[in-house]
């Protein structure tokens, strides 16, 4: 008696023996990670960070990304293809404009 193990490459049929709805393959997973990699990658080649990289920087969804930049208020970008870049020298300058100062306050008036 043999046992037919499944091949985790490919999405697995449900109880009636269809492909299951929404259930990508591992295949297809892995083909998106790699993606991912080469453009990570190429954008480090450019100095640039990626959508992702941004996301990750600022605590952001990448809806919100989309979302600054629809209304202007994103750091300056290039949309390479259908990636967007953020260039790390505009990236620091966008930042040293959020910089916020406190004013200074005499020590008395704190209480």
């Amino acid at each position: 008696m043999t046992t037919e193990i499944a091949d985790p490459l490919v999405a697995q049929p449900d109880a009636d023996g269809r492909p299951q709805a929404g259930v990508p393959a591992l295949s297809d997973l892995v083909q998106q990670v790699k993606a991912a990699q080469a453009a990570s990658a190429l954008a480090q080649l450019l100095d640039c960070l990626t959508e992702p990289d941004l996301c990750a920087l600022f605590d952001i969804k990448p809806g919100t990304a989309v979302a600054w930049r629809k209304r202007g208020r994103a750091p300056p970008y290039a949309v390479v293809g259908n990636r967007v870049l953020y260039p790390r020298a505009q990236l620091a300058k966008f930042i040293e404009r959020q910089l916020r100062e406190h004013p200074e306050v005499a020590a008395g008036s704190l209480l």
